[in-house]
């Protein structure tokens, strides 16, 4: 925490001299983050909060000056989607959703513009099954069938690509068991899951 937390200072002042330099908030913005997961694996999730909202408002202004750079809206959805995670853990499901489709919104554009991207595929289909998650605690199972078949429609074809990823085929299941549904390609990813 101590060397964030120096950095941090370091990285408030070169931002502070050049204002216009996208690295320097770049650098300063993940650094708010990295503090606020910190911070959430702490307990304290107050201060948590507050490392992400920084965050997101630099991830923010880089994506206001750069609308095609990914990388920055990779970082702006990864916060929201933290901030989604944080408030869902405090209780509070309708902020958690509202962050949640911020991210989805963002990295439905990243897998639009980088369809072959891997991990812009992961991250998607991970936030469909989050709000997958959220609806069916709500009570509203037909919203929540309908995200989790999107994060297995996301998850198949990153399987469809690497086999064997270890992280795809336990959503798979995951997505699966959500669905209640029992295909026969369940049963083959399953099986290559816990072969190993």
């Amino acid at each position: 925490r101590e060397y964030y937390e120096n950095v941090l200072e370091i990285l408030k002042k070169n931002v502070k001299r050049t204002p216009d330099d996208i690295q320097a908030l770049r650098d300063l913005s993940g650094t708010y983050n990295n503090l606020g997961f910190l911070s959430d694996a702490e307990g304290d999730s107050k201060q948590a909060k507050e490392y992400y909202e920084n965050a997101l408002e630099g991830f923010d202004k880089i994506v206001e000056q750069t609308q095609d750079d990914l990388e920055a809206l990779s970082d702006l959805s990864g916060t929201y989607n933290n901030l989604g995670f944080l408030s869902d853990a405090e209780g509070d499901s309708k902020q958690a959703k509202e962050y949640f489709e911020k991210a989805l919104e963002i990295r439905k554009k990243i897998v639009e513009r980088t369809p072959d991207d891997i991990q812009a595929l992961r991250d998607l289909s991970g936030t469909y099954s989050s709000l997958g998650v959220l609806s069916d605690a709500e009570g509203e199972r037909k919203q929540a069938r309908e995200y989790y078949e999107k994060a297995l429609e996301g998850f198949e074809k990153i399987v469809e690509r690497t086999p064997d990823d270890p992280q795809a085929l336990q959503f798979l299941a995951y997505l699966q068991a959500q669905l209640e549904e029992e295909q026969p390609f369940w049963r083959r990813w399953f099986k290559r899951l816990f072969k190993r």
